[in-house]
């Protein structure tokens, strides 16, 4: 939840890389034990330190390779 909260504050640029430490730390009065190095989920912690754009690519390699897969 609180990757997700980063992420709505920041949606598309994100918080910047290796961020999530210093970030989570605004979070702990609503989440107080939601406060790691990181969310331990890699597709939130991607979204809260890079955003939509920063996502983006990896994303459409997915769908690309998932395409060429199931195709």
């Amino acid at each position: 939840m609180t990757s997700y909260n980063i992420f709505k504050d920041n949606i598309f640029f994100g918080s910047g890389p290796k961020t999530y430490r210093e970030e989570c730390k605004k979070y702990l009065e609503i989440y107080p034990h939601g406060c790691s190095t990181h969310p331990h989920n890699n597709y939130m912690q991607l979204l809260s330190e890079t955003g939509v754009i920063g996502s983006l690519p990896l994303y459409i390699i997915f769908l690309l390779i998932s395409f060429i897969l199931l195709k």
